[in-house]
């Protein structure tokens, strides 16, 4: 990451701004082509990930030095400035895209399982539908029903009985 950052930051585009900005290398500009002005600046430009703290197991680099050298130790510090300053801005920028990125990740892992939700939840339907009656889940509704329907049994074979017993008492 602080490679990227790095060429980032010692870009063609973002070093010429500073020379325009700060009025740098004014003698060489005029008997030196750009990329040569360029390829001076940078030699100037240090940077260097900064020591681990001792005891750290991480080994990632989360903070680096800085320097500049120029002939005013003020106009050091603001190039030196300048540059933290665009070092803070792709690291923000890069922040913002992995974000990004994660989001558009999850939202699309949301949708995926929203769909293979929905279509399980179709089989299921269907499944009942087919099954209907059938199912473990409905097993106390179809006792009920069963034992509602032998007591309506009972009480018709009772019927029969007792106008079974009629008719003999009637045809005797």
């Amino acid at each position: 990451a602080l490679q990227a950052m790095t060429q980032e930051v010692l870009s063609r585009a973002r070093l010429l701004e500073l020379i325009d900005e700060f009025g740098l290398y004014a003698k060489e500009r005029k008997r030196l082509a750009p990329e040569e002005v360029l390829d001076l600046m940078r030699k100037y430009i240090h940077i260097e990930p900064a020591a681990p703290v001792p005891g750290s197991k991480d080994k990632d680099v989360n903070s680096f030095k800085i320097s500049f050298v120029a002939e005013k130790a003020a106009l050091a510090q603001q190039v030196t400035s300048k540059l933290t300053s665009f070092f803070i801005q792709a690291n923000l920028k890069t922040r913002e895209d992995q974000a990004t990125n994660t989001t558009n990740f999850l939202q699309a892992q949301l949708e995926s399982a929203k769909n293979t939700l929905t279509a399980q939840e179709g089989k299921l339907r269907d499944f009942k539908a087919q099954y209907l009656g059938e199912l473990p889940e409905q097993l106390q509704g179809n006792l009920a029903i069963f034992n509602g329907a032998q007591l309506q049994l009972q009480n018709v074979e009772g019927s029969i009985d007792r106008a079974q017993q009629q008719r003999v008492y009637l045809e005797s």
